[in-house]
Order: C-alpha cells, then structure tokens, then sequence
C-alpha cells in the first residue's frame, strides 16, 4: 500500500516526541501563580489557579548551575545566604535567584514552593532527570489531585535539620509515588537524593566564608610573639592554683 507525505511526516513526528519525553518530561498543564503563602512567616508561596491532576509536571526549576565554592563567592558579594539553592550531585547546585540573590517571581516561580507547616500536607514531589552525559534538571511534579487555589507544598529532604516545623515526610510512600510518576515521564529518575549524592565520598564541608572575615570575626586565637608586650600581658597559658580552704576557718 502507498504511504502519503501526511503519513510518514505524523509518523516521524511522533518518533520525535517519543524520544523526547525520554530527555525532558512533558510540563503541563498547570497554572500556577506566586502569592503570600498560608504558612506564617513564610513570605510568598506558589498556587494552583486551576484544578491539576496528579503526576502533572509542574516545571523545571531552572536558575544558575554553580559549585560550592561559587555559591560561596555570592553569599559574601551579596550579604545573604537565602538563595533557594538546589542539590544536583557532588559540588553541584542549581540558584534560582539573579544576580542580586534575589528571587523573581515571573522567571522562577517554582523557588516560592514551601513546605507545609505540621497541621498541613505535601502535593509536590521534587525529581532528578536522566540526562544521560548531560546538564542534570529538577522538576516539580503534582504527587495528588490539587484543587484550584491550593498552596503547593514539597519536602526540600529527608536528611538535614530545620529551624522551623514542617508536616512529617513519608519517604516510602514518596519513593512508591516517584515510582509511579516515572512509569509515566520517563525521562525522571525515581531516586531522591540522588545515589551519587548518597555514595559520593563525603570530603571537607565547603568555605562559604573567607578564613580572614571568619578569623576576624572570631578574633585570633594564635598565640602572642614571645617577648612582645603583649606577650608580657597574656595570662591564657598561665595556670592559677586552685585555693584550698581549711574547713575548720571561717
């Protein structure tokens, strides 16, 4: 049978598409819109505008792909260390905020996304892509039914501690839930953290701070050159003895 032109172009099309959601998941459809949060104290949150079925994929959280050692260099220039950073792997974290370490709301509204205060419940799940040899994404994905007007709410993890309370996780349910959601966007991984993150070989915590600034801050705690005035006055190393006191005096 003859094949028309219409038919090989739907086919390749469609071969396009498929090979597609295998690199980046399919986003949408959601409406989403950044407002001041339900959670006290918490500043501005996203939510739903609309009705969003689960396992929709709200987005990539996009930003600036940084290391440790160039987050560092922006907490100083910028005065702050509230920059909303996402782990993607060893020494490798995605900054959502610009230049100023501020967040905006129409370029990166997924970075509003808080976490539930004790009283409420998660309905976001955050997931790793499986960019084979290339840049590795986070994306947001709807783990429920989330009713119009809904606040959109995620855990940032499992493992690190919070000044302040959130609802209690549930790991195995979420690892159960990413599973399903990668039976249906292929192009996520299930694991969270990553499996890099957890086997990697922990080495020194990063300097987000100049040694200088911190050893200024916490004043110089080597000792005086010996036979300067000030090692004259300095009784750091000097040992007092302990005062003994005879029961029977007053």
């Amino acid at each position: 049978p003859q094949v028309s032109l219409e038919q090989i172009v739907g086919a390749a099309l469609n071969m396009m598409a498929a090979d597609a959601s295998l690199v980046r998941p399919l986003i949408g459809p959601a409406q989403l819109e950044v407002r001041d949060s339900t959670v006290p104290g918490a500043g501005f949150g996203l939510f739903a505008k609309e009705d969003i079925e689960p396992f929709v994929v709200l987005g990539e959280y996009v930003g600036t792909r940084t290391n440790y050692r160039e987050l560092g260099e922006k907490i100083r220039r910028v005065g702050h260390d509230n920059l909303h950073v996402f782990g993607l792997g060893p020494d490798a974290v995605m900054d959502p905020t610009d230049d100023a370490g501020c967040l905006q709301p129409d370029r990166t509204p997924l970075a509003f996304t808080n976490e539930p205060s004790p009283e409420g419940s998660f309905n976001v799940l955050a997931m790793y892509s499986t960019l084979a040899g290339g840049p590795r994404g986070v994306y947001f994905v709807t783990s429920c039914h989330v009713t119009a007007g809904s606040e959109m709410f995620l855990c940032y993890g499992y493992d690190f501690t919070r000044e302040y309370a959130i609802a209690e996780p549930d790991p195995a349910g979420d690892a159960a839930l990413r599973r399903a959601i990668c039976a249906k966007h292929p192009a996520l991984r299930p694991d969270f953290p990553l499996l890099d993150e957890v086997t990697a070989t922990p080495g020194p915590a990063p300097e987000l701070y100049d040694a200088g600034e911190r050893s200024r801050e916490e004043g110089d705690a080597s000792p005086p050159e010996v036979g300067t005035e000030e090692w004259r006055n300095d009784l750091s190393d000097v040992t007092l003895p302990v005062p003994v006191y005879d029961s029977d005096s007053d």
